[in-house]
């Protein structure tokens, strides 16, 4: 899935902590479960896939340098657009800028960071013989909707999802 998607969810969820000392970690709990719900459901990885045959191969835990331009660019302008999305909302919403202190923020941070590290190209490869993050990674790609029974769908199905999940929580945080 998109990281706009995952963040904003993350956001909507985060913002569902009860104000207590610990409500930025239940924030962040609950955003990180739910990229694990929103990993099931069909959905895109990308906007654009890369021509055919160009990308065999290909795996997020490569160097950045392997990556094919059209993969590391989305996710670049993916993270940068969802990251200006929720602090924006944070500031506007909230009228401040100690964003460190909102439920919103440690919501989106938790949607976001199951990708953040088994999908970064600068982390992953150094963390991925560590014991935690073999397993998170083996987790993350286990729970993900399988490639096979994503071929067999329409492929608008992928950007439905994404719709629903962003519209649903942009709903519940503008409320």
């Amino acid at each position: 899935m998109l990281t706009v998607p995952h963040t904003l969810i993350g956001a909507a969820l985060g913002s569902l902590a009860p104000d207590s000392p610990v409500s930025n970690v239940l924030a962040f709990g609950l955003g990180w479960l739910s990229h694990f719900v929103l990993d099931t459901i069909p959905h895109w990885e990308r906007l654009i896939e890369a021509p055919e045959g160009r990308v065999k191969g290909f795996a997020t835990e490569q160097t950045p340098n392997m990556w094919p331009r059209l993969y590391f660019w989305q996710a670049v302008i993916d993270v940068l657009l969802a990251a200006t999305i929720i602090l924006g909302l944070i500031y506007f919403w909230e009228n401040e800028l100690s964003f460190w202190r909102s439920t919103w923020f440690w919501g989106a941070l938790g949607g976001f960071f199951p990708d953040a590290v088994d999908n970064n190209p600068y982390i992953t490869p150094h963390l991925q013989h560590r014991r935690g993050w073999r397993w998170l990674r083996h987790f993350h790609q286990s729970i993900h909707i399988s490639s096979h029974a994503q071929k067999n769908m329409p492929r608008f199905v992928g950007l439905v999802t994404q719709v629903v999940a962003v519209g649903f929580s942009l709903i519940w945080i503008l409320r």
